[in-house]
C-alpha cells in the first residue's frame, strides 16, 4: 500500500500552498493511506484519442459564456450611454439658442407696428429651434441615432440566448481545431450604408472597430464616457487565460491519489482551470475557516479520495498542467446487496466543469482497465438518485472537528470530510464528543 508523506513540507516540495492547508493538523500529523493501489489503481497517465469537439473547452463552458455575456453587457451599456449623451448634447445645444432666438424675435418685433395683428402673431409664434442649429449639430444628432441602432443590432447579434433546458447558447462561439474557442460575428453590422462587420469576422476585431466609432463620437459631443476595452473586461481576461490550446502532445487522462502528485492534484483541483467552492480563495470562505474550505483538506487527508482529470498538458499559472475536465474518485461499498455479499466499488463523482458523456466514459474505461472493482458513474447529476445504494467508509480524521449543526453537545467531522456533490451516506454514524468518547446517532 502506498503512503502520502505525513509532513506537509515533503508533501508539497517547492510548491507554495496556503498555510491553512500545509500546516493543518490533518496534513501534518497524519499518515494518509490511500486504498486505491491495493485495488490496482496506482497513479497513472494515459493519452486519450477523442475529437477536439469532445475534449476542447466546449462552446457552453462557463468561462466562455461569461465572457460573451460581459462583452454584450458592455455593448448594451454603451448603447444606453450614447442615447443619454446625444440627448444631453442636443438639449444643451438648444439651450444655447435661447438668447439667439430671443434676439431674433425682438428684431422682428421692432419692424412692425406695436399692438398690431402682425405684432401679436410674432409674439405668439412657435419658433422652431432646428432652424437655428448648426449643420454640425444636426449631423451629430443623426449620426448618434445611427450609432445607437448599430449598438442595438450588435448587442442582439452577440448576446447569448437560452435553449429549452435554460442553457446559454450562441452561434457566435465556435470550436477551433486546437481545442480553443473563438468568437465570430454571425450577422452584418451596418452604420448608415457602410458595413462595419460581416458574418464570420472575428468578433473582438469588430468590437474594436465599434469602440473607435463610439469613442470618437462621444469625444465629438464633449462626453468623457468611453466604451471599455476588451482587455479590461474581467471575464474576457479570464477567458484569455483559460482558452489554452491543446498541447502538441495531445490530451491525457491522469488519475492521481497517492504520493506528492496525489496531494498536489487534490489540493489544486479548483486552481488549474476549473473553478469551484474548493478553490483556495473561495467566496464560500477563506483561510480554511469554513466547512467548504476545510472539505479540501478532507479530500487530501481522506484514505478514500482520489482524482481523475483530462489535461491539455499546457502549464496553468505555474500550478501544473491545466485541468479541462475532472471528477473526484471515491472508494465506496455497494449496499444494494445483502450484507455478506456487499463489495467495494470505485465511484466517479460529479464532473467539472459541465458533464461530457464521452469524457465520462473515457474516465470509466481508464479506471476499469486497471481495477477489478466495478466503476460506478455518478459524474452526471441526474444519476444522484441512486446514491443511497452506495455507502462511503467511515473514517475519523484526528484533531479536526466542527460543531454539529443539530446538537452543540456533539462534534462531527463534517467540515473535514471531502466535499460531496453526490450525497452518499456513510456506513457508520458514530460521532465523537468533546470528551473523546463516541456516540451512535439514531438512524
Amino acid at each position: 500500500m502506498e503512503f502520502l508523506y505525513s509532513v506537509a513540507v515533503d508533501m508539497f516540495p517547492a510548491r507554495k500552498v496556503p498555510d491553512w492547508i500545509s500546516k493543518h493538523p490533518a496534513i501534518m500529523d497524519r499518515d494518509i493511506k490511500k486504498v486505491f493501489p491495493s485495488f490496482g489503481l496506482s497513479n497513472f497517465k494515459e493519452k486519450i484519442n477523442l475529437p477536439v469537439s469532445e475534449i476542447g473547452h466546449g462552446v457552453n463552458t462557463d468561462f466562455v459564456i461569461k465572457a460573451l455575456y460581459d462583452i454584450a453587457k458592455q455593448v448594451k451599456q454603451a448603447n444606453i450611454v450614447v442615447d443619454i449623451e446625444i440627448s444631453t448634447f442636443y438639449r444643451n445645444e438648444i439651450h444655447k439658442l435661447d438668447s439667439k432666438i430671443e434676439r431674433e424675435i425682438n428684431r422682428q418685433l421692432l419692424e412692425v407696428e406695436p399692438l398690431s395683428q402682425e405684432y401679436k402673431a410674432l409674439s405668439n409664434k412657435a419658433w422652431d429651434p432646428e432652424k437655428y442649429l448648426e449643420p454640425r449639430v444636426k449631423h451629430l444628432k443623426e449620426y448618434g441615432k445611427e450609432l445607437s441602432d448599430l449598438l442595438t443590432n450588435f448587442f442582439m447579434s452577440i448576446n447569448p440566448s437560452k435553449d429549452l433546458d435554460n442553457n446559454a447558447i450562441s452561434d457566435c462561439i465556435r470550436q477551433q481545431p486546437d481545442g480553443t474557442v473563438k468568437f465570430i460575428l454571425t450577422d452584418t453590422i451596418i452604420l448608415g450604408n457602410k458595413n462595419i462587420g460581416i458574418p464570420g469576422e472575428n468578433l473582438p476585431r469588430v468590437y474594436g472597430k465599434i469602440k473607435s466609432l463610439v469613442d470618437k463620437f462621444l469625444a465629438d459631443i464633449g462626453s468623457a464616457s468611453r466604451l471599455m476595452p476588451l482587455d479590461q473586461i474581467t471575464a474576457v481576461k479570464n477567458f484569455n487565460s483559460e482558452n489554452i490550446p491543446v498541447n502538441k502532445d495531445g490530451m491525457h487522462i491522469v488519475f492521481s491519489a497517492t504520493g506528492k502528485d496525489g496531494a498536489w492534484d487534490l489540493a489544486t483541483m479548483s486552481m488549474r482551470g476549473i473553478s469551484s467552492c474548493q478553490k483556495w480563495n473561495s467566496e464560500f470562505g477563506e483561510d480554511g475557516k469554513t466547512n467548504l474550505n476545510s472539505c479540501l483538506i478532507g479530500s487530501i487527508a481522506s484514505n478514500y479520495v482520489g482524482i481523475i482529470y483530462l489535461t491539455s498538458g499546457s502549464d496553468y499559472k505555474d500550478l501544473g498542467a491545466k485541468m479541462v475536465k475532472r471528477c473526484v474518485v471515491r472508494f465506496g461499498i455497494d449496499m444494494s446487496k445483502p450484507k455478506k455479499e456487499r463489495k467495494p466499488v470505485i465511484i466517479l463523482d460529479k464532473m467539472y466543469s459541465q458533464h461530457s458523456p464521452a469524457i465520462a466514459q473515457a474516465f470509466i474505461n481508464a479506471l476499469q482497465s486497471k481495477t477489478s472493482l466495478q466503476v460506478i458513474d455518478f459524474s452526471n447529476e441526474q444519476t444522484s438518485n441512486n446514491a443511497l445504494q452506495i455507502a462511503l467508509p467511515y473514517e475519523e480524521i484526528p484533531r479536526v472537528f466542527s460543531p454539529s449543526p443539530t446538537n452543540d453537545n456533539l462534534e462531527e467531522p463534517y467540515g473535514l470530510t471531502s466535499y460531496q456533490d453526490t450525497d452518499f451516506p456513510t456506513n457508520n454514524k458514530k460521532v465523537r464528543q468533546r470528551d473523546g468518547t463516541h456516540k451512535e446517532l439514531d438512524g
